[in-house]
């Protein structure tokens, strides 16, 4: 016949928790009803520290898997925020946490004529930016552009080492070598740069 298990005493709980019963207990305190804790369980005093913008629905590529179900559409579609409306979003969330990572990415995001202008403002109000993009669009010229404007790094998805299995994954021939490109001008320019993979199961 096996052990039996340990029958649990709640009376020891707070010797054997040790150091950890003070926060754990003030976080399973509710809260009054006052100004607050403020101590990150409230959302008066929540801070995010990345926030993603979807802001278009632009695309070069046609993913099958895209969550946004991004179009080649030229102007982003009726529900695509204009210059000034991201400017306010931006500003809101500044108002919350200036100083979090701010990745601006879509759909593909450098398809926006006026992307470059609103990475600029972002920086200017302080965000750590960088922008989430298949990278095809990236050429030595918007490379230094970036850098120029105070764009931390950028990330582009690279689905296979094999050319011909990315461009089927992007639905799009040329994808790979076009992103390769990006990467490669991106490291010329001294632009921080990630490489996305993605698991695909047959």
């Amino acid at each position: 016949m096996g052990k039996s298990l340990p029958i649990f005493n709640g009376s020891a709980l707070p010797g054997a928790l040790g150091a950890f019963q003070q926060p754990i207990t003030r976080f399973l305190t509710p809260s009054p009803k006052a100004d607050g804790p403020f101590d990150g369980r409230t959302v008066d005093d929540f801070k995010p520290y990345l926030v993603a913008l979807n802001l278009t629905k632009r695309c070069n590529l046609k993913c099958n898997h895209c969550y946004l179900d991004a179009t080649t559409k030229a102007a982003g579609g009726d529900d695509e925020l204009n210059t000034e409306e991201c400017y306010r979003l931006i500003e809101q969330i500044a108002e919350v946490n200036k100083g979090c990572l701010l990745v601006i990415t879509g759909g593909e995001p450098l398809v926006r004529p006026d992307i470059l202008d609103i990475a600029r403002y972002a920086v200017k109000l302080g965000f750590m930016v960088v922008f989430g993009t298949n990278g095809m669009l990236i050429n030595d010229q918007l490379a230094k552009a970036l850098v120029e404007i105070g764009v931390m790094g950028v990330g582009i998805s690279i689905d296979s080492l094999e050319a011909a299995k990315h461009d089927a994954f992007r639905g799009v021939p040329g994808a790979w070598e076009a992103a390769v490109a990006g990467i490669e001008d991106k490291q010329n320019e001294m632009v921080s740069s990630s490489k996305y993979t993605s698991a695909l199961s047959r």
